[in-house]
């Protein structure tokens, strides 16, 4: 069985919003699931890491999360995957009520992340609902993300998460189609070897307005496999 669990941005001072997380209480959960015999992996390894493992996955690539990859991530021997979207390393958007982060990554940071052992997968070109696009659409953003990602990094992108968390039986095909490995929701759960195998895969989201980030003292029992 696997865990997933998917962050966004990670800061040093007091958070802004629930997509914010303080590093300090991040890595607080860490070390406890660390003592609880837990074992982190990336995705690039997931079918062949023991039981209680974790992958940590990032979406969208905010400034801070980045920081705290490139930093702190192997203390505690995390390989993360960082999920960025291809158009807002190339145009930042304005800080709005539907982007808060307080900094977004650029390509040279992703290239660090990458330079530095982690994973990089892609996040959609525009990060738009893709459920809700045409299978043209859905294709182009497939497969240009992956494409300009692979050329900036000189490595096979092989992950793919979905924006907002929600796929569709044509974004999982054409994905696979396109050549990513795993496809990946924001449905909470661990994952089956059933899901390993199929590639669609659950992660669980942490958020700083959630008792624990959002995980449970039960978090990983029999009761959600």
């Amino acid at each position: 069985m696997t865990s997933i669990l998917c962050l966004h941005d990670i800061v040093q001072n007091q958070v802004c919003s629930p997509w914010e997380i303080q590093a300090t209480d991040l890595e607080r959960l860490l070390d406890s699931l660390l003592e609880r015999g837990y074992l982190f992996c990336s995705l690039n390894d997931l079918t062949v890491t023991r039981a209680l493992s974790i992958a940590v996955t990032f979406d969208d690539a905010p400034g801070g999360a980045v920081n705290w990859i490139l930093r702190r991530a192997q203390v505690f021997g995390i390989r993360a995957t960082l999920f960025p979207v291809v158009n807002w390393l190339d145009f930042p958007p304005q800080k709005s009520p539907n982007h808060t982060y307080r900094s977004l990554a650029t390509w040279q940071d992703i290239k660090c992340v990458c330079h530095q052992g982690h994973v990089i997968g892609s996040h959609s070109m525009s990060h738009i609902p893709m459920h809700t696009m045409t299978d043209d659409q859905i294709v182009y953003e497939l497969q240009e993300s992956k494409r300009r990602l692979e050329s900036a990094c000189a490595l096979a992108v092989n992950h793919f998460a979905a924006p907002f968390g929600k796929l569709s039986q044509a974004v999982v095909m054409h994905a696979l189609a396109a050549g990513y490995l795993t496809v990946s929701s924001t449905a909470a759960g661990v994952n089956t070897k059933r899901d390993l195998s199929s590639g669609v895969l659950k992660r669980s989201v942490l958020r700083s307005d959630l008792p624990e980030l959002g995980l449970a003292d039960n978090w990983g029992s029999n009761d959600h496999y």
